[in-house]
């Protein structure tokens, strides 16, 4: 008598082999999904960082040709004017250092985090130490009404402003250096995920379709009459459980066709000799 097992009836055998592979293959893609707009996002700050820290350098060197424009300007200037022209200087120098602790430290309000790489901050903190130093004592000097301040500012505030040129230079090299970076990285990401998906189609294809076409392709030989059929699935989910099902079955019928095939043949022959037997009982 052919029977299925239950279980391959009820669907549960092998049911969560095939949900389980599923779900990792969708967990695969939404990993690579997500660690490319991770490192998208990722990347698109550094890189957004990078340039507001260029846009901000450059504007520390604008305030060091401003701040020594607005003291010569008040070494002609006197009362009120002069008074007026030396605040806006204080409030340069404020915003100067402002700026310079938040290139370092990061900040807020420019949408800042620290600086990443020692080169940089060394280069920095160089830039930080001779302000403290030397430059802003010198220009508070001169504001003060020094001569000889003023003229040492003019002569060192030239040397200062090429030193945050270098400054920008390598927050230049870092910002290309990083654009390069996140292009390959980005290619690397986009290969996998191509390589990924095909692979998965590949997977799908010889794990699922095949397998599904070759047992129509033996279901309708065995409709055919053709009881020999074997099909060659050897997966281990429940498709190859469905598949040596489906090889016994095809046995059972096979030796099921030839019982009846002999059962014709000996019924047929118990004809003829009934037949005979009353043939000879007549005569």
């Amino acid at each position: 008598m052919l029977a299925l097992n239950p279980d391959i009836v009820e669907g549960r055998t092998g049911v969560r082999s095939i949900i389980t592979k599923y779900i990792i293959l969708g967990l695969i893609i939404l990993t690579l999904i997500a660690s490319f707009t991770a490192l998208s996002f990722w990347f698109t700050n550094r890189i957004k960082g990078d340039a507001r820290r260029i846009n901000l350098a450059g504007r520390e060197r604008m305030l060091n040709f401003e701040m020594a424009w607005l003291l010569n300007k008040a070494t002609k200037e006197k009362g009120e004017e002069r008074q007026k022209t030396l605040n806006y200087l204080r409030k340069e120098m404020a915003l100067f250092e402002e700026v310079l602790f938040a290139l370092k430290d990061g900040s807020k309000k420019y949408d800042l985090e620290q600086l990443p790489h020692k080169l940089l901050v060394i280069q920095l903190n160089d830039l930080i130490e001779k302000w403290n130093s030397k430059v802003k004592p010198t220009l508070i000097k001169a504001i003060e009404g020094s001569p000889d301040a003023f003229r040492e500012y003019n002569s060192i505030i030239h040397d200062y402003v090429n030193e945050i040129d270098l400054f920008v230079k390598l927050l230049d090299e870092n910002y290309a250096d990083e654009i390069i970076l996140y292009g390959r990285l980005r290619l690397a990401v986009m290969g996998l995920a191509v390589f990924t998906f095909f692979g998965i189609i590949l997977y799908v294809r010889h794990h699922l379709i095949r397998p599904i076409k070759i047992l129509r392709t033996g279901a309708i030989e065995i409709g055919n009459g053709n009881f020999n059929v074997k099909v060659d699935v050897k997966n281990n989910d429940e498709i190859g459980v469905l598949a040596n099902e489906f090889n016994k079955m095809s046995g059972d019928l096979k030796k099921l066709y030839e019982d009846l095939k002999n059962e014709e043949a000996e019924k047929r022959k118990l004809e003829a000799q009934l037949f005979q037997s009353q043939k000879i009982e007549a005569i």
